[in-house]
């Protein structure tokens, strides 16, 4: 039932690339519930985006990067 999932577009191990987009591509063919990709920058190598993904990097800039929001202790 998830609506939406964070990735990267790539990632790094042991000085490799992994297209972690792709694989995330995939999986949401199989997952009708998601509504949206949320795809941060890893790597500066592009990816593909499609209809449901969502540049995280642009929309951390259109955000306050603070929460308002005061939480009483209970006891």
């Amino acid at each position: 039932q998830c609506k939406f999932v964070i990735t990267c577009n790539q990632g790094v191990r042991g000085g490799r690339i992994i297209d972690l987009k792709s694989t995330v591509d995939k999986a949401v063919e199989r997952c009708p519930t998601v509504r949206h990709v949320f795809v941060a920058k890893r790597t500066n190598n592009s990816v593909p985006m499609g209809k449901l993904d969502i540049s995280l990097d642009e929309v951390n800039h259109t955000t306050v990067s603070f929460c308002s929001v005061q939480i009483r202790n209970p006891n």
